[in-house]
């Protein structure tokens, strides 16, 4: 980063207070010193923001809102602002951050790895947690605003400034909208509200370009990089490795479905699992200009009081005088000495603090616990534990009650949560106190619920629900039992159907039928008169009895006798009888000699009966050869008489 044209200010005395020792940096809005607290003697940065800016009320306004906001935030993952006045030139002073940033880092090439990034991240998204309780969105999130301190811990800075300049409706002294548009959300690009979630979209790709070197969407133009993120979510490479799925989700499209500064701090715990511990982060630190030299602070050393000078040694004439009082004055002189170099030997010494008891507490407080120690405390180890809380501190190094100096080293181990348990899929099918017993002994909590299945049988586990592979322990899982088949209800309609559509129909529920008939003269045979349990009824077992009864059609009766009747006679009491005629043997006109079916037999009603007739007029055989033998006589008598 070029720095000409900023020297002009090194020397000055800002707010009467703070002296300018020389650039470390220059933005769209502002130049950053370091400077000198004369007050409080100790190294501190210096935003001056951009003269232009000094006549616009409306900026004023808004700078001594969110000024005033930002130097209420305490959190180790945020950049302190110790001071800020919108006078002469609003200017801001915040701690002095030796390790540089992360855009120093890339712009150097020290790409990071995917557990050095994750590192990065995760202090970040805590700072962002930690903002969003406060109802603060940074709005320019980019690798320049991610500081580090001599140790590597991550801060992020310019909260309030972005915020500041946006809704007073500030542009870039290029004409841009505030907000790099390299890392601009979709939302962001299209003008919208801004959330939280917004911040996570550009700590998102501030990621993926610490480890790749590339922004996804980068593009010619800076409204080409705008419009291409607001038709798509991020690509995230396979480069990020088990960062990918937590960072594809901060990088979607659509901020409803992005997870919150607190969801994305889990989510990357939980990526650090399968992660191996990363090296040291590549720090390229503030670098001062040719011909000067920067102590580079610890984040301990940053306020403290400045190092001890030795007196002045001043050679002086000895007079001649009488030895004896010279002696004395001697001892005195080296006794004197001799208690001040013991008092210098005692105030030089290391201050000692001891371990205070940290275990169970929450990262947070633990923190806020030891900050005014000067310990300098490493990123905490991330270890499942069952029995502390997620985000307490699980152990400590050194232990509680050990007494450690400031400088020293101070470590800490943080819980993520209960240790992870299996589904046990193969469970599926047990029976429910065999499978209930089972998780109950490792550890989950159950939640029986009952519910019907047409193959399980009653009392085993249709299926343990959960979307996950393993869950955490003293999780609840539910566990499906079958109750059996669901109940039947005996459909409507069933009453004057067909035996065959009503057999279907209850066989296809899996109920067991049994048929009856009666005889009945009004229904036709084949069709159901009665069903047992009645239609409409519910709650019926699968393979329950079904007892249907069925029309056998009218009852069977006596044939009628039409013997010696004419054949119409015979028609009209075999039709009121139920019968038909089906066939005459003889005349239409004669008369019934004889019938089949025979009278009196028990018959089926509408049989067909065959009629035998006879003419009436015909004369019987019998009647004839009399008549012809008759005759045959007479002759012979008439012929005997003429013969005598």
């Amino acid at each position: 980063m070029s720095l000409g044209g900023l020297h002009d200010n090194i020397g000055r005395i800002v707010g009467e207070r703070y002296k300018l020792s020389r650039p470390i940096g220059r933005g769209a809005s502002a130049q950053v010193y370091l400077a000198q607290d004369q007050t409080l003697d100790r190294p501190v940065a210096v935003k001056l923001l951009h003269t232009g800016l000094t006549g616009d009320e409306r900026f004023l306004e808004r700078f001594r809102v969110e000024a005033h906001r930002c130097a209420q935030l305490s959190h180790q993952n945020i950049v302190t602002v110790y001071d800020w006045a919108d006078a002469e030139r609003p200017y801001m002073v915040t701690e002095y951050l030796g390790g540089g940033s992360l855009r120093g880092m890339i712009d150097a090439g020290n790409l990071l790895t995917p557990a050095q990034a994750l590192v990065v991240g995760l202090g970040a998204a805590k700072g962002l947690e930690y903002a969003a309780k406060r109802d603060l969105v940074h709005r320019d999130i980019k690798p320049a605003n991610l500081l580090f301190d001599a140790d590597g811990s991550v801060r992020i800075a310019d909260f309030g400034l972005a915020v500041a300049l946006a809704e007073a409706g500030v542009t870039s002294q290029s004409g841009e909208m505030l907000g790099t548009a390299r890392y601009a959300s979709p939302e962001q690009a299209r003008g919208e509200k801004l959330t939280e979630k917004s911040d996570v979209y550009s700590l998102g790709l501030s990621l993926i370009e610490a480890v790749t070197g590339d922004v996804p969407f980068s593009s010619d133009t800076r409204l080409g990089s705008l419009m291409a993120r607001t038709e798509a979510d991020a690509e995230v490479p396979d480069a990020m490795g088990r960062l990918q799925v937590t960072l594809a989700k901060a990088c979607r499209l659509d901020p409803e479905e992005r997870p919150t500064a607190a969801e994305l701090k889990v989510g990357l715990l939980a990526a650090a699992e399968a992660m191996s511990p990363p090296a040291k982060l590549p720090l390229v630190g503030t670098q001062a200009p040719v011909g000067e030299t920067t102590e580079r602070l610890a984040p301990t050393q940053i306020g403290a009081p400045p190092p001890r000078r030795p007196a002045a040694i001043v050679d002086e004439p000895v007079a001649k005088k009488r030895k004896w009082p010279w002696v004395i004055f001697g001892i005195l002189v080296l006794g004197g000495a001799i208690a001040g170099g013991v008092f210098a030997y005692l105030n030089q010494q290391p201050v000692n603090h001891r371990v205070p008891a940290l275990v169970g507490v929450s990262e947070e407080t633990a923190l806020r616990n030891i900050g005014s120690f000067g310990w300098i405390v490493g990123d905490p180890l991330l270890q499942r534990n069952d029995d502390i809380d997620r985000g307490d501190i699980i152990e400590t190094d050194p232990p509680e009650g050990e007494l450690l100096a400031e400088g020293g080293e101070f470590s800490y181990t943080v819980s993520l949560g209960p240790t992870l348990v299996p589904i046990p899929r193969d469970l599926v099918g047990e029976s429910a106190t065999f499978v209930v017993d089972e998780l109950e002994r490792l550890g989950l909590e159950v939640d029986e619920e009952e519910v019907f299945d047409e193959e399980v049988p009653q009392g085993s586990v249709v299926d343990i629900l959960s979307d996950d592979v393993e869950v955490e322990k003293g999780s609840e899982v539910t566990v499906q039992i079958s109750t059996g088949p669901p109940p039947r209800t005996i459909p409507e309609n069933l009453v004057g159907a067909t035996i065959e559509d009503v057999r279907a129909q209850l066989s296809g529920l899996g109920l067991v039928v049994e048929e009856s008939t009666r005889f009945d003269a009004e229904a036709p045979a084949g069709t159901v008169l009665q069903v047992i349990p009645r239609e409409g009824r519910t709650g019926v077992a699968k393979g329950e009895l079904v007892e249907v009864l069925v029309s056998d059609g009218p009852a069977p009766r006596a044939m009628p006798s039409v013997i010696d009747q004419s054949v119409d006679t015979a028609r009209r009491i075999l039709d009121e009888a139920g019968f038909c005629v089906e066939t005459i043997e003889g005349p239409e006109d004669g008369v019934i000699v004889g019938q089949d079916p025979t009278p009196d037999t028990i018959t089926p009603v509408d049989t067909c009966v065959t009629l035998f007739t006879v003419d009436p007029n015909a004369p019987a055989e019998g009647e004839d050869g009399e008549n012809s033998d008759a005759g045959d006589s007479g002759d012979g008598g008439d012929g005997g008489d003429t013969g005598g």
